[in-house]
């Protein structure tokens, strides 16, 4: 994965943040670094797999292709931050 300076860590915080921070560990998962991020949560494991953004459950999630959809309750994450979390994932 790429350095965590980059923005798609960044719409990730900004997005999941809310319920999946330090505090408030939804599921177990928390998006407070990256170490967090790569680590999964107790539900779903591993949340995303190096260089395989098909094989992440973040993005599945994120996506819709697992349910439930996140963010639970909020808008869908727009296309192109879906796009830049892929590509991220895939770097």
């Amino acid at each position: 994965l790429a350095a965590l300076a980059l923005d798609p860590p960044g719409v990730i915080q900004t997005r999941c943040g809310a319920c999946h921070n330090a505090k408030n560990k939804a599921s177990g998962f928390s998006v407070e670094s990256e170490a967090a991020i790569r680590k999964g949560g107790d539900k779903f494991g591993k949340a995303v797999i190096g260089g395989h953004p098909e094989q992440s459950i973040l993005l599945k999630l994120v996506k819709g292709e697992t349910a439930p959809r996140m963010p639970i309750g909020g808008d869908p994450i727009p296309a192109a931050d879906i796009k830049s979390i892929e590509d991220w994932i895939r770097a």
